[in-house]
């Protein structure tokens, strides 16, 4: 019997006779290993890029419109970007023409296309829950599109479709009591909704959130900020050609293509956080030297104990014989 068989007869038997010490290398090795990759995962699932990234921001849209309260924007040096936001007036048209919330941009949009109101902010209100007041974050959009799907989950019963119904995540439920899509929630001045659905935003799953309508009364609509759209554009549209138009009427379009496959930032002021590559950097390093200190140790050990058989056994190319245990 020659070759690696006696080596792996002998390795075999040693890992079963000490399995403690089995044990522990096996820990010493997987352990950082193991943190290495939820570390991984971690930073993965918190980072989404790519087409993971397009269906949290856009769902099922060609590209987002941002419509401003200016006649006219600064035309970009390249294409928009996601972390960019939008523009600034362009010279001469500083002051404000419409208000967004009232303006339909469907008309400069080619025939065909299709808009739903996105899941944005509308800042925090305050609820009267079973013990105290609370204050929560509301987003309104228009949950009955098709457009929004996958920017919002819902888990039970549906998004609201009218002014006086709200949905609410699974964090804000279990804050008031509510374990399903019924009841109804108290707003500080005193006015009931009814709760129509549990959902969460993909972006914030955590989150304690009030969804509901652009029309709700639960906050005051500010004339003043930006409304953004899911765009759906008909067959055949180019959506690069439609921004600089679109920039000439103070509207911001940014194409799904862009998102899932970014340009490089122009201005220079992208920066990756090394954060969570440093910590994977750091495991990775400690696990390195705990296998050289410990578990190479331990490795060592256990092949001076069977140099001898080895030497023997590979000489000779003897079968292996277990030994009898002392009487």
């Amino acid at each position: 019997m020659g070759g690696w068989r006696p080596p792996l007869r002998i390795a075999r038997r040693t890992a079963r006779k000490s399995l403690g010490r089995t044990f522990l290398v096996a820990a010493l090795i997987g352990l950082p290993v193991l943190a290495a990759t939820w570390m991984g995962v971690i930073f993965k699932t918190s980072s989404p890029e790519g087409e993971t990234l397009a269906n949290i921001t856009l769902g099922q849209a060609d590209a987002q419109l941002t419509v401003t309260q200016y006649a006219k924007l600064t035309k970009l040096p390249g294409s928009p970007l996601l972390e960019m936001g939008e523009p600034p007036p362009a010279a001469g048209a500083e002051e404000p023409v419409r208000t967004p919330g009232k303006f339909d941009p469907l008309p400069l949009l080619p025939p065909g296309t299709t808009l739903a109101r996105q899941f944005t902010d509308g800042g925090t209100v305050e609820i009267h829950g079973r013990d105290a007041k609370t204050s929560v974050s509301l987003v309104t959009g228009d949950g009955k599109s098709p457009l929004t799907q996958g920017t919002v989950k819902v888990d039970q019963g549906r998004l609201p479709a009218t002014g006086d119904e709200i949905a609410i995540s699974p964090a804000f439920a279990d804050r008031l009591g509510i374990s399903g899509p019924t009841g109804t929630v108290v707003s500080a001045s005193g006015q009931n909704y009814t709760v129509v659905g549990i959902a969460r935003r993909m972006a914030l799953q955590g989150a304690e959130t009030i969804f509901a309508t652009p029309d709700t009364s639960l906050a005051r609509p500010d004339p003043t900020i930006s409304v953004s759209y899911l765009v759906k554009l008909p067959a055949g549209a180019d959506p690069d050609a439609l921004v600089p138009q679109l920039i000439d009427h103070g509207m911001l379009l940014l194409p799904r293509a862009i998102i899932v496959d970014p340009p490089p930032n122009p201005y220079g002021t992208g920066s990756t956080d090394i954060g969570p590559y440093a910590a994977m950097a750091l495991i990775i390093g400690f696990g390195v030297l705990e296998i050289v200190l410990l578990a190479g140790t331990a490795f060592a050990v256990g092949a001076r104990r069977q140099t001898r058989e080895l030497g023997l056994v590979m000489a000779t190319g003897t079968a292996l014989v277990r030994r009898r245990p002392r009487s």
